[in-house]
């Protein structure tokens, strides 16, 4: 499965670097392309949950305002 996260907070590679290692640590995630200019995440998957995926970025300070 393949969704799309919006995180609008996202300002510098920094902050794509820690949305990106936040979502490849859940168990099932299989590839995360970040894509700043957008604030768009997305994240193909089997075995996790976009709910697990939303909940680790939302961890690490970063608020998901929707999924695509």
């Amino acid at each position: 499965m393949e969704k799309t996260f919006i995180v609008p907070d996202m300002h510098c590679t920094h902050c794509v670097a820690t949305v990106k290692g936040a979502a490849e640590k859940v168990p099932g995630v299989e590839k995360v392309d970040v894509t700043l200019e957008t604030k768009e995440v997305k994240v193909v998957f089997d075995g996790a949950t976009e709910a697990q995926i939303k909940d680790a970025i939302e961890e690490t300070g970063f608020d998901v305002s929707s999924v695509k």
